[in-house]
């Protein structure tokens, strides 16, 4: 089984000041939020440097999300960049006060997967829109009013307030 976003570091592990150059690709399993989702490959491209506990990496991760506008229907295309600067250390010395906070160094080798989903998870967009300005569909006719101007004639108040208008003062 090819593990995509797993780095053997055995050359710069532990050696502080040690330093490679990381250029991945891989399309991750799973990255998508309740309106968007990632389509196709993720792009890690940095370097690993050593430290004494272990390696820091420190790179951009990068990838194409897709999703409909929550307006008009449209499709939406984006790319996600997230600069992200993790520190990898030894299962050994991880205590429990730091655990979450680095990811695990194992054996010489890290999996990148966690830190590349905790990157893009949250940048997904939970309310996509097609340009900030989306005029949306005409909720009587359906027409996109991004594309054309309808006739519908559409009332703009709030039918629980319809009850006030019978007052009589």
């Amino acid at each position: 089984m090819t593990r995509p976003l797993h780095l053997n570091v055995a050359d710069v592990a532990r050696r502080p000041g040690a330093r490679r150059a990381v250029s991945l690709r891989a399309v991750v399993a799973g990255l998508e939020g309740t309106a968007a989702s990632v389509r196709g490959p993720v792009e890690v491209d940095g370097d690993v440097e050593g430290i004494r506990e272990g390696v820091i990496v420190h790179a951009d991760v990068r990838a194409e999300v897709v999703a409909e506008c929550s307006r008009c229907l449209s499709p939406v295309h984006e790319v996600i960049d997230v600069e992200v600067r993790e520190v990898f250390e030894d299962r050994e010395t991880l205590d429990a006060g730091t655990e979450g906070e680095i990811y695990p160094l194992d054996r010489d080798e890290i999996d990148l997967e966690p830190m590349v989903r905790d990157a893009i998870l949250p940048e997904l967009p939970v309310v996509p829109l097609c340009r900030p300005d989306c005029r949306g569909l005409c909720p009587v006719c359906g027409e996109n009013r991004n594309e054309t101007d309808c006739d519908c004639a559409v009332e703009e108040t709030d039918p629980r307030w319809s009850v006030l208008g019978e007052l009589k003062f």
